[in-house]
């Protein structure tokens, strides 16, 4: 018998991506050590393959691989010699393929609200259903306006997923420096201003009210194609992805009112932001410090070989 698995299906047309994210602490005086937890590996599925994936430090130190509940790939990083400044930049190469996520779905047989689940899909999905949703009368707000979209699509999945999308995009403002980590999606619904992890969140809350699993993901973003700087350009961005039946997961932009495409490279999920941040770490003793990044997302030569990887995720 043929081997069938493969990454994507036959005939599938590949870009290749380069990507580098370099973060550059400056901390207000010396720290003795410390410690990070990274989460800049590029992941793996069927619409993106990493070909390679390096990290170096400055200074250098000693990093060990695990994978998180989620099963996005983290090093663990940990410097013990003294510093002030820490920079941690991350080098990948990946194959994406260009996939039509809705091409299973027949025009005759539409997918309809409520969706139903298979014991075994509930199970699995179980922490993407209702995180997050809330009972209050701002979040009854939310809801009731989401349901109101629902009924203009005639419950309609899809058409119902690409309006809340477009919604978001056409009316909200994004406007850095408005919200933080803990601003709540009830305010971003009530402003109508944030920026991409905003946006993927109330995104999110929409899906998961209507019985869809939803996720929150990070990653990053070609750009300099087409007239229109993408929202989001130069910096890691977010979105959402919601699980379908017979589809699977399939990411939604409402910063850009785009679907995840092939210009969009995956690195880590979770419910929420605070599942998978890039970086997440302490120092010793505490210092005040300030954070400055760069991210270049650039095409790649097909024919060209990858460099070798000074930590790699083999």
């Amino acid at each position: 018998m043929k081997d069938v698995l493969q990454v994507a299906p036959a005939n599938t047309e590949t870009r290749y991506l380069r990507c580098r994210h370099r973060t550059t602490y400056t901390y207000g005086g010396p720290v003795s050590n410390s410690r990070n937890l990274l989460r800049l590996m590029p992941r793996t599925d069927r619409r993106q393959r990493v070909e390679s994936f390096c990290v170096a430090t400055e200074p250098k130190g000693v990093m060990q691989p695990f994978d998180d509940a989620f099963g996005n790939y983290v090093l663990d990083l940990s410097i013990e010699t003294e510093h002030s400044t820490l920079t941690i930049e991350s080098t990948s190469r990946i194959e994406v393929h260009i996939l039509d996520p809705f091409g299973r779905i027949s025009p005759n047989h539409p997918l309809c609200f409520p969706v139903t689940w298979t014991e075994i899909e509930s199970q699995v999905l179980q922490p993407y259903f209702g995180t997050g949703v809330g009972s209050s009368s701002a979040w009854t707000k939310i809801i009731d306006h989401a349901q109101q979209r629902a009924i203009e699509n005639n419950y309609n999945v899809t058409e119902t997923l690409f309006n809340w999308n477009l919604e978001i995009f056409r009316n909200f403002e994004y406007t850095p420096g408005v919200t933080d980590t803990t601003t709540p999606v009830t305010t971003v619904f009530e402003t109508q201003q944030g920026v991409c992890q905003d946006f993927a969140s109330l995104f999110i809350a929409w899906a998961r009210a209507f019985g869809l699993p939803a996720r929150y993901v990070w990653g990053y973003m070609l750009v300099g194609e087409g007239d229109t700087l993408p929202v989001g350009a130069g910096a890691t961005h977010a979105w959402a992805e919601v699980f379908l039946p017979k589809i699977g997961w399939t990411g939604f932009d409402p910063t850009n009112g785009v679907l995840a495409d092939d210009k969009y490279v995956a690195v880590a999920h979770g419910r929420d932001s605070s599942d998978s941040p890039p970086i997440l770490g302490e120092i010793n003793p505490p210092q005040t410090q300030t954070l400055s990044i760069e991210v270049d997302v650039t095409p790649a030569d097909a024919s060209v070989e990858p460099p070798p990887a000074e930590v790699s995720p083999k």
